[in-house]
């Protein structure tokens, strides 16, 4: 664990010094005692090592992970060893260095609804089943008519441009909808991903991750960002959640990741009922046909708070 504060030069990361001093009995918190070894037969430095990797890992340790009991525990199995062999407190009169980590991000609200042109029909969908808010998503609510923008993706060297026929601010105060990934083969392989015909080094490009659609959704003007799944890889149908995309800062519109059975009622409110117009759509963006969509005569209105969560956890050193 880092702090925010350099240490000083002669700290002893604690770790490397245990090496030194595993074997000391009464150290371990893991459930059973270190034994102490015989006088004549000390431990070797690989068995100092393996002992402590062993107490440092057993399952009540929970990973060390922020927040845990377990990585309370190891905080003391690293206090007992230091305390025993004679060390000074590192920080002051103190082994241990409080500091704030930050562990992400949760949606302590996540509402999305949409009604009919004339407003006379609302339906809501449920958090966590038809939608989830993202990660990098920003809070605030939002109201807009919905626009299908293919993979809302701009490759300048491929020519393609999902925004292509409106300006910069074609999307403005409209909530776009999104395919997630980018143009694809017949096979449901990434047309731009590098190394494409050198066994693939990699499976999508730039264009397909999620942060860069919603900087240009909003750089278009739109007052949220909708990511489905495209037929072609949706096979689990699972979504992200905040919890998982909370890396790369907010990019200042409310983003969600929707369902594929949220997209189908988007589109059968548009009068796009037919089962298979999701795939004839993606066709159509594969190819890059497909320009700016809107879904006439549906309106979707949302509401998003998302906070950050952080922990307390210690740097421990001795001197």
């Amino acid at each position: 664990m880092n702090s925010s504060k350099r240490p000083p030069a002669r700290l002893i990361p604690a770790f490397a010094f245990l090496i030194a001093f595993a074997g000391l009995p009464g150290v371990s918190t893991a459930g059973t005692p270190v034994t102490a070894a015989p006088a004549t037969r000390p431990l070797s430095a690989g068995q100092a090592y393996r002992q402590i990797v062993a107490d440092l890992t057993t399952p009540d340790m929970e990973g060390r992970g922020p927040g845990t009991k377990g990585i309370a525990k190891a905080r003391e199995y690293l206090l007992a060893a230091l305390k025993k062999a004679g060390l000074k407190p590192a920080f002051g009169d103190s082994y241990v260095q409080a500091f704030e980590m930050r562990m992400g991000v949760v949606a302590r609200k996540q509402q999305l609804t949409f009604a009919n042109a004339d407003e006379t029909k609302s339906t809501g969908f449920k958090g966590g089943v038809d939608f989830n808010a993202l990660g990098f998503s920003a809070s605030g609510k939002f109201r807009g008519e919905a626009v299908f923008v293919g993979y809302g993706v701009v490759n300048r060297s491929k020519r393609y441009d999902s925004y292509s026929g409106g300006d910069a601010t074609s999307l403005r105060g409209k909530v776009a909808i999104a395919y997630r990934y980018e143009p694809q083969d017949e096979n449901g392989k990434s047309r731009w991903a590098p190394g494409r015909n050198r066994n693939r080094r990699s499976k999508w490009s730039s264009a397909a991750a999620l942060i860069n659609k919603a900087r240009l959704a909003a750089s278009h003007g739109a007052a949220a960002l909708l990511i489905v799944n495209p037929p072609s890889q949706d096979a689990d149908g699972q979504l992200h959640t905040a919890e998982s995309t909370a890396s790369g800062g907010a990019v200042g519109i409310p983003v969600l990741h929707i369902s594929t059975d949220t997209f189908r009622k988007i589109l059968h409110a548009a009068g796009r009922p037919d089962a298979a117009e999701m795939r004839r759509l993606q066709k159509q963006a594969d190819a890059g046909r497909l320009r700016p969509l809107p879904l006439k005569g549906v309106t979707l209105s949302g509401d998003v708070l998302l906070k950050s969560v952080q922990t307390t956890v210690h740097n421990v050193a001795g001197v």
